[in-house]
């Protein structure tokens, strides 16, 4: 899940999208490689008692992230979790022999133990989100219909263009355009910026929109996933038909 812009619903659709999948049966690792560390708070993982985080991984050049893997209230819903520590990566990675790399090699020992890797992204562009990209076969745009949301996609296609030219033998392709928070009742402003995404993206629209809906907010405050906090909610009922439509993509790509 990747946008340049903050505030654009990566994390409440990390968590939204692996714990639906997770519902379904498939086994689900989140990592947050956030420095805010909000899936692990979304989860309800206090920062404060950590054994291992996603720095710690990164850190050591011989670490799996099997270290740092820890078990959720939900079935099949696993996490490796993020502090601000994870701050510290922009400048103590940026040495390192194939620095982009790194959460890919990390990540490669345990991929074929889950059904789906979800990852978290910080809103820029630097070397935690450019790990994340290269660790990744697919990646995902959550976006809100509002122009300052919309903004963070020009920045990240450049940098995507970058990377294909940087990695021409690495496959990355987009998956599809996650609009979040929908409001039917902004029907005009909904109209004209549906106009440009669709005019830049074309069918890579997902077909489910996640509704905008309280019950997300109280689950993320409760430190629940929406489907422990109100299974019933249009937030739950959205990301089920979201997690059916991306196993359907991935059946059929």
């Amino acid at each position: 899940m990747i946008n340049f812009k903050g505030g654009c619903t990566k994390t409440s659709s990390v968590v939204g999208l692996g714990s639906a999948l997770a519902e379904m049966g498939k086994k689900v690792l989140l990592v947050d490689c956030d420095p805010q560390g909000h899936v692990s708070m979304h989860l309800g993982i206090g920062h404060e008692n950590l054994d291992l985080t996603l720095m710690d991984v990164l850190g050591s050049r011989h670490r799996s992230a099997a270290n740092a893997i820890l078990d959720t209230d939900e079935d099949n819903l696993f996490v490796v979790p993020a502090t601000r520590d994870l701050l510290h990566a922009r400048y103590s990675l940026s040495d390192r022999p194939r620095r982009d790399a790194i959460l890919a090699s990390a990540l490669r020992p345990v991929k074929n133990k889950f059904d789906f890797v979800l990852i978290d992204t910080p809103p820029d562009e630097g070397l935690l989100s450019v790990n994340a990209l290269y660790a990744s076969r697919y990646f995902i745009i959550p976006t809100t219909l509002d122009v300052f949301s919309l903004t963070g996609i020009r920045p990240l296609i450049e940098c995507l263009h970058l990377m294909r030219e940087a990695y021409p033998d690495r496959r990355l392709d987009l998956m599809g355009v996650l609009i979040n928070r929908y409001d039917a009742r902004l029907k005009t402003q909904n109209n004209k910026n549906m106009d440009e995404l669709s005019e830049q993206f074309g069918d890579k629209i997902f077909e489910t929109y996640i509704r905008a809906d309280e019950e997300i907010r109280k689950a993320q405050a409760q430190g629940k996933t929406v489907f422990r906090c109100n299974p019933k909610s249009k937030g739950a009922s959205d990301f089920a038909a979201l997690a059916q439509e991306i196993v359907n993509k991935v059946i059929t790509a």
